[in-house]
């Protein structure tokens, strides 16, 4: 987001995109994004899940938006394609 108006309101905490996994808070997706991807050519991710925020059985990944401060109708735009879980022994 190249707007000052924008870069103001997610030092806020306000249009992020986070991370939650088994309803605990892991991460703000907006802070590994410098800049704004195109759609022809998305920005990769790769996050670290603790082993913490596991357990045996069924997981739950949520990605939940905050909305702007001054209008709770607005979101960040947020495009999520090809999202992959790569599991390391």
């Amino acid at each position: 987001m190249q707007d000052g108006r924008y870069r103001k309101d997610l030092a806020a905490g306000h249009l992020r995109t986070e991370l939650w996994i088994n309803g605990r808070r892991l991460d703000d997706l907006n802070r590994h994004v410098a800049l704004r991807a195109h759609p022809d050519n998305p920005q990769r991710l790769r996050i670290a899940v603790p082993n913490a925020f596991l357990k045996a059985g069924d997981n739950t990944l949520e990605l939940r938006q905050r909305p702007d401060r001054n209008d709770p109708q607005q979101f960040d735009d947020c495009e999520i394609s090809r999202l992959g879980l790569e599991v390391e022994p």
